[in-house]
């Protein structure tokens, strides 16, 4: 099979995230709206000062999931070059469930709320016959949003309150230019994927984190070639939690991360408020106020170095099992997470936590 698993690594997580660019020079692959938010977080984290949390329902489960995108894929249903009717049981574990064939794999994770399906990607004669270029940002939103639409809407659901949003592009480049084209700009080198990257709100608040995101990937004849799902269902529930201030709230971030307006040694790129889902593999049953916090600098030797953390916003703060900043805040724990207080808080011996999670 000759499908590029570097590929599958582009999007990991769907998160666009630069550790090269500050908020006032977003990346030019960002979408205005994506490039707003952190203006919009330093300004008003939250526009009231309460939130009603979200529930989590189950996801479909990994057997009954796959199960339905294999029929989907064998019949055609997503395009014709993810037609792929030879797929077979690959790998199988606690938290993924993978089918392999001559044109792509599939990937269905967790709870089933979360899917990798590629066509194959890198193929030399779909690659000529794309032709070269690329889709540029506001055609490949829109056909990226007509796929969600009309191909994706079984797994890619909009409950009442909720918005697709345009979060912005990626491209993945020829592989297989050689050691020569690999230093020339990229502007030269041949796009053989576009990939269309999509969020999500929620009563007017963003999803931060990995989850609740879709990366649709095609090929420079506007044909799919891939997509990333990463999609539970939210109910908004009756239960309310308070946010801080915007000076608590800073003043929270600066004490468990770096100071909003970074140090000598830091600086801050992006910074996010909204719900907070870390994604499939991290995801609770309820998803409380928080925000992202991107961050650079260099180290001794003059390496760089970029983190983000997630800061819960929220007062109480919720515990996460695995979300060890919100555990440590819940247990009235004030600890950095640069740290080595903090290292040590997530080596210390724990409670069980909640049950792992099994195939389904």
């Amino acid at each position: 099979m000759r499908i590029s698993r570097i590929a599958a690594l582009l999007t990991a997580g769907f998160v666009l995230t630069t550790t090269t660019l500050s908020a006032a020079e977003p990346r030019k692959g960002h979408s205005d709206y994506l490039a707003s938010l952190t203006e919009r977080s330093y300004k008003k984290a939250f526009p009231t000062r309460s939130v009603r949390l979200l529930k989590v329902a189950p996801g479909p489960g990994r057997d009954a999931a796959a199960k339905a995108i294999l029929v989907r894929l064998e019949r055609g249903d997503l395009g014709r070059r993810l037609r792929l009717a030879d797929l077979k049981p690959g790998t199988a574990d606690r938290r993924v469930l993978s089918f392999l064939g001559e044109a792509g794999y599939v990937d269905v994770m967790a709870d089933g709320s979360k899917l990798r399906v590629r066509g194959a990607i890198d193929d030399t004669k779909e690659i000529e016959r794309a032709g070269a270029g690329r889709i540029e940002k506001k055609e490949l939103e829109d056909v990226g949003r007509r796929f969600v639409r009309e191909a994706l809407s079984p797994l890619v659901k909009l409950g009442k309150g909720e918005t697709l949003m345009f979060l912005g592009v990626r491209y993945l480049y020829d592989g297989e230019a050689g050691a020569e084209a690999a230093t020339a700009s990229r502007e030269r080198e041949r796009v053989i994927a576009n990939i269309a990257i999509f969020g999500r709100e929620v009563a007017g608040l963003p999803i931060v984190g990995s989850g609740s995101k879709v990366a649709v990937w095609f090929d420079n004849s506007r044909e799919p070639v891939g997509f990333d799902v990463d999609w539970p269902v939210y109910r908004i529930s009756s239960r309310v939690q308070r946010v801080l201030s915007q000076t608590d709230l800073a003043r929270r971030v600066a004490t468990t991360t770096v100071p909003l307006g970074g140090t000598k040694d830091t600086t801050v790129r992006r910074f996010e408020c909204g719900y907070v889902d870390l994604g499939a593999t991290r995801r609770t049953k309820v998803m409380q106020a928080g925000c992202s916090i991107a961050f650079e600098g260099r180290g001794e030797g003059g390496e760089a170095w970029g983190r983000t953390e997630f800061v819960p916003a929220g007062t109480p703060v919720l515990k996460e099992a695995r979300w060890p900043l919100a555990n440590a805040l819940a247990a009235g724990d004030v600890v950095n997470t640069g740290t080595e207080e903090f290292q040590r808080y997530l080596n210390a011996p724990k409670a069980p936590d909640e049950a792992s999670p099994t195939r389904q």
